[in-house]
């Protein structure tokens, strides 16, 4: 899976078990931060 497919994946608040009322994206320059409610998954961009 290519990074902008999992991106847009991972915007989507019906894939994250505890149902947050939305998911909010953060970039820094080496990760993506994905903040879903009370729980935040950061996935590291590829060198």
């Amino acid at each position: 899976m290519t990074q902008p497919n999992l991106s847009a994946l991972m915007m989507n608040p019906n894939l994250y078990p505890h149902n947050p009322a939305n998911v909010e994206l953060v970039q820094t320059h080496i990760s993506y931060v994905f903040i879903a409610g009370d729980v935040v998954y950061k996935i590291k961009k590829p060198v």
